[in-house]
């Protein structure tokens, strides 16, 4: 914060806490130094957050046993609500930090509704305020778990720097492995990431409260398809129960794999009827045959799995179909909570899916077992067919990702570990009309690969 400033000082709260009683200094000082994260004064501490309202809901959250300080604390507060920029104008850290005050000024008038007559209203009010504003918090959410997530890797990549100065080869090899595994499961993670959204459930609760079921239906099939959570880990528990009520019909719960895994099962319900739904999982599941199956990180991301639904949607029900296009939009929409991809990412997909390719076709060869728990019983053929499917749909991407990163350098040439997964397998199936076509498509392509290595083979044979 500037200047290194306590928070009294640098949000102009000098007055507000000049009026305050000795006694309510005291305990507001003395309930600081346990709370905060320095242990200091409140009038040494340096400021930590961005926002006014979000310290002052600190304080008031601190001193719930003390109803007549936590009524002056809330004045205030709302008096600075009333004059924040609008929430566009607010950078990530700060909109988060109104994302948390919104929740505990939320319920301090929840808990008042007995005794003051507007505290239902401004329950309502700010839980409105909060749920305007989730799809960009949790998108800066899911980007905070990303940057962490990378920020080990590239300390990973450092070291692998300095063991490759050295000469130690063969370590500097492995930290730049343990980096990659850091970057895609920081993508997957992130893209998996949600939490309890406590607005979307007090709002459901009133809504039911007041009979209005109709009401408390949608905020539960709003917040399920945002790709929030309520208390139990999902909303379909309150929409099945709300749904015989109102006439409608919901099945057990949500898909799994990684529809489950990315918080896309509410959405896809939401978006689809059930005819739909049918006919698209189909047609992903004869394309894709695990998309429903595995939850692990392994290279997808919410974003490749939204664009495979895009296609199939697009295959499924008809590119002329008028409904498409709004089913499109709303995918795009969607798709924009979740934290985008950065330089490089592709290119670790690339190679993630790769090596997973290359790891089942050895089980297929039965000169390895399969490593996952998950895939404990899976045909490794499935599984072979799942991730090679995923290099090529992805590699165009890939390819931009590796020429941006040696722009300087024509010579070098990428690999493409998923095809050379393909080539073995078809030479080792016996498909000798096949080889060489595979073969000559992926050197053509401009990509390093045994290419003419298994040409020459199989002539030789």
């Amino acid at each position: 914060m500037a200047d290194n400033q306590n928070s009294i000082n640098y949000f102009g709260l000098q007055d507000w806490w000049g009026g305050l009683t000795d006694m309510d200094r005291t305990i507001l000082d003395e309930v600081f130094k346990q709370k905060s994260r320095h242990g200091q004064s409140i009038l040494s501490a340096p400021a930590e957050r961005s926002i006014d309202v979000s310290f002052l809901s600190d304080l008031l959250i601190w001193v719930s046993k003390n109803p007549e300080l936590q009524g002056k604390i809330i004045d205030k507060l709302m008096e600075r609500y009333a004059h924040l920029p609008a929430p566009d104008q607010l950078d990530d850290d700060a909109l988060i930090d109104l994302h948390h005050a919104q929740i505990r000024v939320m319920n301090y008038f929840y808990g008042q509704r007995n005794y003051a007559s507007h505290a239902l209203d401004m329950t309502l009010r700010i839980a409105q305020d909060n749920v305007n504003i989730e799809a960009r918090v949790l998108r800066a959410k899911r980007e905070r778990i990303k940057r962490g997530a990378y920020r080990k890797a590239s300390a990973l990549e450092k070291k692998a720097e300095e063991a490759s100065s050295k000469g130690n080869i063969q370590e500097a090899a492995k930290l730049q492995l343990e980096a990659r595994e850091k970057r895609i499961k920081g993508a997957h993670d992130s893209s998996a990431y949600s939490e309890e959204h406590p607005c979307f459930r007090q709002m459901a609760i009133i809504a039911e409260k007041n009979n209005d079921l109709l009401l408390a239906y949608r905020i539960a099939l709003d917040a399920r398809s945002a790709g929030w959570i309520d208390r139990n880990d999902d909303w379909t528990r309150r929409i099945n129960r709300l749904a015989p009520k109102l006439g409608n019909s919901e099945d057990s719960g949500p898909f799994g794999g990684y529809f489950g895994a990315f918080n896309l099962s509410g959405f896809f319900k939401n978006e689809f009827t059930p005819d739909e739904q049918s006919r698209i999982i189909d047609e992903l599941t004869a394309k894709h045959p695990l998309i429903d199956g595995t939850a692990e990180p392994d290279g997808h991301t919410a974003r490749t799995a939204l664009a495979l639904l895009a296609e199939t949607v697009t295959a499924v029900l008809g590119a002329d179909n008028g409904a498409v296009v709004a089913h499109l939009d709303n995918m795009q929409k969607h798709l924009e909570r979740y934290a985008g991809d950065t330089d490089g990412d592709a290119w670790e997909r690339h190679l993630t899916f790769g090596r997973n390719s290359m790891i089942c076709f050895a089980v297929v060869q039965g000169r390895a077992k399969i490593p996952w728990s998950w895939a404990n019983g899976i045909d490794p053929m499935l599984l072979m067919q799942w991730y090679t499917t995923s290099a090529l749909a992805f590699e165009s991407a890939a390819r931009s990702d590796f020429d941006a990163n040696h722009s300087g350098n024509a010579d070098t040439v990428p690999t493409h570990p998923a095809r050379s997964a393909i080539l073995f397998l078809t030479e080792a199936l016996g498909n000798d009309g096949e080889i060489e076509p595979v073969a000559a498509e992926s050197r053509d392509d401009g990509w390093a690969g045994p290419w003419d290595a298994v040409i020459a083979r199989h002539r030789e044979d």
